[in-house]
């Protein structure tokens, strides 16, 4: 919850100063109103939103495709992934891969600061593990 508070809003924002036909800007706002509204699952609350979108882009990261090999093969990997997903959900691939990136950073601040032996300690090993 950290990371998504400290985090620019992932989610697509279509503006009428950038999209002329009208048409096209309401396709984009329903498209980015139905995301919102699928991660948010009626608890009206932004922050579990954005901590269900991570949730979502983290499992069908590693449901999509065996993520393996060296740093630079596992962030294509995880750059194409927050493409394809930002596409599908209506999200900005920016601010997405900028959510991912803060979870990975701050993931690595805390297990620094961590027990070696503790639950947090290795719950956060294999999360850091993954991205």
């Amino acid at each position: 919850l950290a990371s998504v508070l400290s985090s620019m809003d992932p989610f697509a924002s279509p503006s009428p100063l950038f999209i002329r036909e009208e048409g096209e800007f309401i396709r984009r706002l329903q498209s980015s109103l139905a995301a919102r509204l699928l991660f948010d699952g009626g608890y009206l609350s932004e922050p579990l939103m954005h901590r269900q979108l991570f949730l979502e882009w983290l499992t069908r990261f590693h449901s999509k495709e065996w993520v393996w090999g060296n740093k630079e093969q596992v962030f294509r990997a995880r750059r194409k992934h927050t493409q394809e997903f930002s596409s599908y959900y209506s999200l900005s691939k920016g601010r997405m891969e900028h959510v991912v990136a803060h979870v990975l950073d701050l993931s690595l601040r805390v297990f620094r600061a961590c027990d070696p032996r503790s639950k947090a300690s290795a719950s956060l090993r294999e999360l850091i593990r993954g991205l």
